[in-house]
């Protein structure tokens, strides 16, 4: 489909740069939902490998296969849906026995087409779905390279989160790797963000998709400290009566997230949410009082 399909929004990114957000518009979205609904009823799945956008993984399983080794490796595949061509969707629907006329048709409808190339757009509700299907031989060739790369007493580890390939090794001599991920990368259709790859070593913070990795999966102190200081404001605005905008929602699945990662800490950030939650509902009962 062409642009004139899509609500197209450009999302400054940290870096500078923007990233594209392109959401179907609303015809469009719809037949692309039951497109994927399609698909999930012939239970294509993704490799054991991916650990996003797929029910019951998360960036917590991601992050504990790689718990407690001596090398950390990150490595980034640049611009990650604008690189899944069409011709990447059509090829991976037809590996999963679909017919070369609905992988066309399929293709067609879930890729945006800008005039020189047609692409998976982010924000289309069948991207998430389609990227681990297009990446699922990606996934098989890396975890056999980490298998072969060491004994089984280094026990070299492959994980995928998004265009986050992760390895993990006791092998101190892992970083060796990367060439040959990277020539399976290219030989893909994909590309490596040299800039974003990391090399971590046990004697430095190890972090994983945001998740600290060195001996058991934690969040970052700075990330805790910042959430602490957002529900105190929060509470102590409330219980002043003052107005203050927040997503409750994103607060419940914050405190829920690092509570899956670090159950100690979790546990009070979740009284802490909820302690609003019933600070919002009285103020709301005095209102209504009033």
């Amino acid at each position: 489909m062409d642009k004139r399909s899509y609500i197209i929004r450009k999302i400054p990114k940290g870096n500078g740069e923007f990233r594209e957000i392109a959401e179907p518009r609303p015809k469009l979205k719809a037949l692309q939902r039951s497109v994927l609904r399609w698909l999930m009823a012939r239970r294509i799945g993704p490799s054991k490998y991916a650990h996003a956008f797929i029910k019951n993984r998360s960036i917590s399983t991601n992050a504990q296969v790689h718990t407690n080794k001596r090398v950390v490796i990150r490595a980034d595949i640049k611009d990650f849906f604008g690189s899944i061509t069409k011709d990447h969707v059509l090829n991976a629907l037809k590996n999963e026995g679909i017919s070369a006329e609905d992988a066309q048709r399929i293709a067609e409808i879930c890729t945006l087409n800008n005039g020189v190339n047609a692409y998976l757009p982010q924000g289309a509700p069948t991207s998430p779905f389609l990227s681990n299907m297009v990446l699922k031989k990606l996934d098989y060739r890396l975890a056999g390279l980490a298998k072969r790369w060491t004994d089984s007493m280094r026990n070299t580890a492959y994980t995928r989160y998004a265009d986050d390939m992760i390895f993990s090794s006791r092998d101190t001599k892992l970083n060796m790797i990367l060439p040959i991920v990277e020539k399976f990368v290219c030989e893909t259709g994909f590309k490596i963000n040299k800039a974003k790859t990391l090399v971590m070593r046990n004697g430095n913070r190890q972090v994983v998709t945001g998740v600290v990795v060195n001996k058991t999966p934690n969040i970052l102190r700075k990330e805790k400290r910042k959430f602490r200081a957002e529900l105190h404001n929060i509470k102590t605005k409330l219980i002043k009566g003052e107005n203050t905008a927040f997503n409750m929602a994103k607060l419940q699945g914050k405190a829920s997230f690092i509570k899956s990662i670090n159950p100690d800490v979790g546990k009070r950030l979740v009284q802490d949410v909820n302690e609003i939650k019933n600070l919002l509902a009285l103020q709301n009962n005095l209102v209504k009082v009033c």
